[in-house]
């Protein structure tokens, strides 16, 4: 019945294949992942009959990017040949993208490159997001992959590109959200923006990327990278990092919603998306809702702070402020300190609150998350004797595997305070280092991102307390419908309804693509206008602020509600007007 309504033509281009060897479900159980049991151990038939139940001709096989380390140069083309008879055996049905081994021995590749594109025909080569493992590690923009992008450019060769399995020094947050839920993508922007701030995609391009899952949050946070990199003395410009963004491929396998699909429209041209479903790692269930939302849209830490914001004053801000046209800023510190500097601090921020009426409030610092009793205590003070507007938090605090983030069960009794006061948290991004790859580039920002962590039901939990995700969510709103399929714990409408009742703001991310994804997935009176100012120049945060007032041009009501209004309604303590 579901196969009757759709397009009997699909193209499936992210289309997995698990030889016995693979040991796929004890493999993803190590991430976090569980393989549906119906679809092993996996052979051609279970594919077949779920192509046929989503209306798929033909599907693009590729080897999962964790298939194979380090020099097993042997298997690569074990592998290839195994895709290449499954080929053979069902003309029209299958195709399929070669592996290669470590990109690290470039003549080896060179040739595995050749057979599979000249002997065995396949359609292009399968890439991970990056090779080797800890400090050895590279993203596929690194110099020393050159002579590799060189032959495939002078093919002129099809290359997917599909996030690695790569572990953070903070453990995954929670069992629902495990490394192929928000990991994986991640890791696929990483080498999206590496290949683009290191000039990689722009010297080679004649070769045609697809970025898996739709780039992951490549399209969102795209224009966060333009500003940011560009600063850190990428020689692209905005325009031209932008550009180069644009000319990837991006196929929408566990990412197919209408706000996403929106912002990609915005983002690309239409040739420049295709379908994928990353079936047999997910159940084909998942793939019908998102499938008819296909059709029916396509039917419709490397940072520094500017040298002269260093030592900062609050006239430095005050003197940014009058030139973005911001009559207030609420100030805060995102990330935990020891209880005694957590107190000097809210004093401190209370002090040039008081000095300078009206032009700045604050949300409160805490102390170390763990320790509950001077949390409480913090909380108490900042809120009821200095009058913070709120209170603000990291994504997550502790080092290491002792790292925990904020929906951990040791804050209940925060988040319990906080609900019962309705208190109101502005949530930012921590920046823990990654212990298996260096920062992608020292040009680009070490910005984690994550999605918080709602599918514990935390939300549901806690319901009063009204939550500020920073920078939009950095790429919440991409990710949120992948979170809500793949967690799949308390129903894929509520975890989405939990993720809409954020309140979301601009800082870094007021971009043309982004604001229509935004757009589309929350209500207009849930968007806050936001800077990052002074750990941005008053250049860069004024680029985005331009973008958000010609976005809205001719809407002068809901520039106005994001500009001030929505904040006065949300924080009525304000002094602003």
């Amino acid at each position: 019945m579901f196969a009757a309504q759709l397009n009997k033509s699909r193209i499936d281009v992210h289309h997995h294949f698990f030889p016995d060897t693979l040991r796929k479900a004890e493999r993803n159980a190590q991430v976090g992942w569980r393989t549906p049991v119906e679809n092993l151990p996996w052979t051609p038939q279970i594919s077949l009959e779920a192509m046929d139940a989503l209306g798929i001709t033909t599907a693009i096989l590729s080897l999962p990017a964790d298939a194979l380390h380090g020099e097993d140069h042997d298997a690569a083309t074990k592998f290839n040949l195994h895709a290449s008879d499954i080929c053979r055996a069902f003309p029209g049905r299958f195709e399929f993208f070669a592996c290669v081994s470590a990109l690290s021995s470039a003549p080896v590749v060179l040739q595995q490159i050749a057979f599979a594109l000249d002997d065995l025909k396949a359609s292009g080569i399968a890439l991970a997001s990056s090779y080797g493992s800890g400090t050895d590690a590279k993203y596929l923009g690194d110099v020393v992959y050159n002579t590799i992008w060189e032959e495939l450019d002078r093919r002129k060769a099809v290359v997917f590109i599909h996030g690695a399995q790569i572990p953070a020094t903070t453990p995954f947050p929670h069992l629902f959200l495990g490394l192929p839920v928000t990991e994986v993508p991640k890791e696929t922007f990483r080498a999206a923006a590496h290949l683009v701030v290191t000039g990689t995609k722009r010297l080679y391009p004649n070769v045609k990327i697809i970025l898996a899952h739709l780039g992951g949050c490549t399209p969102f946070l795209a224009s966060r990278i333009a500003v940011l990199s560009r600063h850190m003395g990428c020689p692209l410009s905005h325009e031209e990092i932008l550009e180069d963004f644009k000319s990837f491929y991006y196929e929408t396998a566990l990412s197919a919603d209408r706000t996403t699909l929106s912002a990609m429209q915005n983002f690309v041209e239409p040739d420049h998306i295709l379908f994928g479903t990353d079936f047999p790692g997910t159940q084909a269930k998942l793939f019908q809702t998102q499938v008819l939302m296909y059709d029916k849209t396509l039917q419709q830490i490397g940072w520094q702070l500017p040298a002269d914001h260093a030592p900062w004053a609050p006239e430095i801000s005050l003197k940014a402020m009058d030139m973005l046209g911001i009559t207030t800023a609420v100030l805060s510190l995102p990330e935990c300190v020891p209880a005694e500097k957590a107190r000097e601090i809210n004093i401190h921020s209370s002090s040039i609150r008081d000095k300078f009426a009206g032009g700045f409030e604050f949300f409160a610092t805490m102390p170390t998350l763990s320790d509950t009793k001077a949390v409480l205590g913090e909380i108490a003070y900042a809120l009821d004797t200095l009058h913070a507007i709120g209170v603000a938090l990291p994504s997550s605090f502790g080092h290491g595997t002792d790292a925990k983030y904020i929906g951990h069960d040791v804050c209940d009794p925060m988040w319990e305070e906080l609900d019962r006061r309705g208190a109101i948290v502005f949530l930012h991004g921590g920046q823990p280092p990654h212990d298996a790859i260096p920062s992608c580039s020292p040009r680009t920002s070490n910005h984690r991102g994550r999605c918080p962590p709602r599918c514990d039901g935390q939300e549901a939990a806690h319901p009063n307390v009204k939550i500020i995700l920073s920078h939009l969510g950095g790429s919440t709103p991409f990710l949120a419908p992948r979170v809500a399929v793949l967690s799949n714990y308390m129903g894929r409408d509520e975890i989405l309804q939990d993720f809409k009742s954020f309140y979301y703001e601009t800082a870094l991310s007021g971009y043309e693509t982004t604001l229509t994804a935004i757009q589309s997935f929350v209500e207009p009176d849930h968007l806050l206008f936001g800077s990052d100012f002074p750990a941005v120049t008053t250049e860069m945060a004024g680029w985005y602020a331009k973008n958000v007032e010609e976005f809205y041009a001719g809407d002068q009501m809901h520039l106005e509600a994001l500009m001030s209004k929505n904040a006065l309604r949300l924080m009525p303590s304000l002094k602003a007007y």
